[in-house]
């Protein structure tokens, strides 16, 4: 997942970075479901 040996060192950033991208996409999706269902 990470080809670059240099991220092993901000792996943590990067995965909080990453997560939180993950978890504003499932909401923005909810939200648009949510928005055309209604």
């Amino acid at each position: 997942m990470y080809p670059l040996p240099l991220e092993q060192h901000g792996t943590y950033p990067i995965e909080i970075l990453g997560t939180s991208v993950l978890v504003v996409s499932v909401v923005l999706t909810i939200a648009w479901l949510v928005y055309l269902y209604r």
